[in-house]
């Protein structure tokens, strides 16, 4: 049976926003299990799901052609007042899948920049967690690409682009699953995207 997707925003090669039905059992989900845990009071959390409560998550999505990784299911939480410098997620990962599981204002914005434009800055790889454009200036940039994502929906991200996220006029946290690919370094954006839409 064919898997039926509304594409919300279709921003390739950045992003593809996008629902299905179904979606907002799997938001409350998250929020029931995030509801039990207590974090600290910094100001960006990763906080990674232990494997058996990832891969519950990954099998409520309506697709199964891409082999998603339960051990490494995650909850970006970013507190108020908060920016996040010009990176590439991971050393070797090419996508995400985001869901948008609490966002309580249109404030924090997204920004990808131009590969060439940033490739004065030497990188940080934070201990091969990331890719960071070190004494990163945003003022001295303009992205190439923005996005606003809103609660209750999936994003496929484009990792391999340089993007920072940036909470700082917002009064609100923002909490975000990214789900990665048991195989990172061989699956890229647009294979992604074309397994979800057959485009």
């Amino acid at each position: 049976m064919k898997k039926e997707f509304i594409i919300l925003e279709d921003a390739s090669p950045f992003y593809v926003r996008f629902t299905f039905d179904g979606i907002e059992k799997l938001v409350l989900s998250c929020k029931n299990y995030l509801s039990f845990i207590k974090f600290s009071d910094e100001p960006f959390i990763h906080f990674k799901a232990p494997e058996n409560i990832g891969t519950s998550f990954i099998n409520k999505l309506p697709f199964d052609e891409i082999n998603l990784n339960g051990a490494r299911a995650s909850f970006f939480i970013t507190k108020s007042g908060y920016y996040y410098r010009a990176h590439k997620d991971g050393l070797d990962h090419r996508f995400s899948l985001n869901l948008t599981v609490e966002i309580n204002d249109d404030l924090c914005i997204t920004n990808w920049y131009d590969e060439k434009e940033l490739s004065k800055y030497s990188i940080d790889t934070l201990n091969g967690q990331s890719r960071e454009c070190v004494n990163f200036s945003k003022e001295l940039h303009n992205p190439i690409k923005s996005m606003i994502a809103k609660e209750g929906e999936f994003i496929l991200f484009n990792t391999e682009i340089f993007h920072d996220f940036d909470n700082s006029k917002s009064n609100n946290r923002r909490i975000v699953l990214t789900l990665r690919h048991n195989d990172p370094k061989n699956w890229y954006f647009e294979d992604i995207r074309k397994i979800i839409f057959n485009r």
